[in-house]
C-alpha cells in the first residue's frame, strides 16, 4: 500500500507541475464561408495570473478547409480574454483584454464593477488575389 501511495503522490506532484490552461473560441464570417479561431494557452501556469500567454490565431476556409492564416502571438496578461469582430468578410477585427491579475473570466461579480484592460487589437485582410488573410499593422 505505501509503494501506490508514494508513486500516487509523485504522479499528482508531477501533474500539477505540467498544468496548462487552454481555452479557444472564435467564429465565422456573416457568409459562414470563413472560420477564424483564436486559441489560448496559458505557458504552463495558472491561466487568472498575469504572466505569458501563447494565442495563436488560425482562418480557413470552410469550403475548401485551405489555410488562410496561422500565426501565434504573445501577450502578457491575466486571463485573457478576446472578442472577434468580423466587419466584412475579408475584414476581421480581435480584441484582446482581461480585468486584471487574478480576477477569473467567469467571475461575473467582481467583472461588473471593473474596467476591462486593453491588451492588443489585431486586424487581419483578406488579399483579393492570393486568398490569404494577412496581419494588418
Amino acid at each position: 500500500m505505501k509503494p501506490f501511495l508514494s508513486c500516487l503522490i509523485l504522479m499528482l506532484v508531477c501533474l500539477c507541475g505540467c498544468y496548462h490552461a487552454r481555452t479557444r473560441h472564435g467564429g465565422f464570417s456573416a457568409d459562414k464561408r470563413y472560420e477564424l479561431w483564436v486559441a489560448g494557452h496559458g505557458a504552463g501556469k495558472a491561466y487568472a495570473k498575469a504572466n505569458g500567454k501563447h494565442i495563436y490565431v488560425r482562418i480557413k476556409d470552410r469550403e475548401t478547409s485551405a489555410e488562410l492564416f496561422r500565426q501565434e502571438f504573445k501577450f502578457v496578461a491575466a486571463n485573457l480574454s478576446w472578442r472577434v469582430d468580423w466587419r466584412s468578410t475579408n475584414d476581421i477585427t480581435v480584441e484582446f483584454f482581461d480585468y486584471g491579475d487574478k480576477i477569473p473570466v467567469y467571475d461575473h461579480d467582481s467583472r461588473r464593477s471593473l474596467t476591462s484592460n486593453h491588451v492588443a487589437t489585431l486586424r487581419f485582410e483578406r488579399d483579393p488575389v492570393t486568398g490569404k488573410f494577412s496581419e494588418m499593422k
